[in-house]
């Protein structure tokens, strides 16, 4: 029974996107692999209740589990490799760049130690999110292909190889280039991921009509398409911003609900394919929409003080962007909002991000 729970709620969580629903079954999974005494059913059951709570705000239940596989990790490898995983994104999602490079670096040590080619996929697939981060847009496509390479025809990493280079391609301005694809994926395999990025990417083009197109279906019975799986926050991140920039006042209040219990918090999608910034960046962008200029003023305060904490110099000066546009809308603080924009396009320009600059 125990093997039979865990494996089911596996299915749902990871392959049909239904990790919140299941979540009382995780945990019974756990609880009955527990009692079990079989160390490889525990590390599975582990694995699927940290899944299953990847679309809440806990993240220390999540550093927990990580951490008791890590233990389990001593005489298991596949432990050790689920852990990182763990540890390493909700590190990344705390804002702990140090404890993420950490634990990049311990996985890429061991992918050489142990010739282990998930190690090695990891190691590629976070060094590339590095690069992204820090503004070293020109090292993607080279430790993207490492990635690949590393992890041979796995689907998953496969995705975060076209997450990442979409990532690249709308910091330097190349998103007209993409979004053919983007609509190509959606054609072949639909999914809640995909379809934000094409509608945020048409917003950032200023094509609001495809925008639109995207983000109706996105918003439909109560925003149904966006799962509570491991990409609820990314997914809802990027409904935010598409919202803001349609002006959509009634659905920006039902993604600000969703997203507030996340406040303080840095969007990553799945385990560390690609990161969308603070939380609170998008909050004051729908605190904007609803009218409420001093919740936004405190929400992308605190976002920038995150995000540089991070050296996070690209999302800072996304950030920045979104912040001056709101002062500039408030006679008492335009100069300061106008100096604002000026050093978010310095920003952006010394970065080479053309799709901000």
């Amino acid at each position: 029974r125990a093997r039979l729970t865990t494996l089911t709620a596996y299915y749902f969580a990871w392959s049909e996107g239904r990790g919140a629903d299941v979540a009382p079954m995780a945990a019974d999974a756990l609880a009955l692999a527990r009692a079990s005494g079989d160390p490889a059913l525990l590390v599975d059951a582990l694995f699927v209740r940290a899944v299953t709570l990847r679309a809440t705000p806990d993240i220390a239940q999540q550093l927990a589990l990580a951490e008791e596989l890590l233990t389990l990790g001593e005489h298991d490898l596949r432990a050790r490799a689920f852990g990182y995983q763990i540890r390493g994104a909700m590190r990344l999602v705390r804002g702990d760049a140090a404890g993420f490079d950490a634990d990049t670096a311990e996985v890429e040590r061991l992918g050489e130690e142990l010739n282990s080619w998930q190690f090695r996929a990891f190691a590629a697939e976070w060094r590339t999110l590095q690069a992204l981060i820090s503004g070293r847009f020109d090292d993607v496509p080279r430790l993207s292909k490492r990635m690949l390479k590393a992890a041979g025809g796995d689907p998953d990493f496969f995705t975060a190889w076209g997450a990442q280079l979409f990532s690249t391609a709308r910091e330097k301005g190349e998103l007209r280039d993409m979004v053919g694809l983007v609509e190509d994926s959606l054609e072949r395999m639909p999914s809640q991921v995909a379809r934000c990025a094409a509608a945020v990417a048409y917003a950032d083009l200023g094509d609001l009509d495809d925008a639109r197109r995207h983000f109706e279906l996105i918003a439909a019975d109560d925003f149904a398409m966006i799962h509570r799986d491991i990409a609820y926050v990314a997914a809802l991140a990027m409904a935010a911003e598409t919202a803001t920039r349609l002006g959509d006042v009634e659905r920006g209040g039902t993604l600000f609900t969703r997203l507030a219990p996340f406040s303080g918090l840095v969007v990553i999608t799945g385990y560390g394919a690609q990161c969308f910034g603070a939380v609170d960046r998008y909050l004051g962008m729908l605190a904007v929409l609803d009218g409420r200029p001093d919740d936004a003023d405190a929400y992308y305060r605190r976002a920038v003080a995150l995000e540089e904490a991070m050296d996070a110099a690209p999302l800072v000066a996304r950030t920045k962007t979104w912040w001056a546009s709101l002062l500039v809308t408030l006679p008492d603080r335009r100069d300061e909002g106008v100096a604002l924009a000026a050093q978010a396009r310095a920003m952006a320009a010394s970065l080479g991000m053309a799709g901000l600059a």
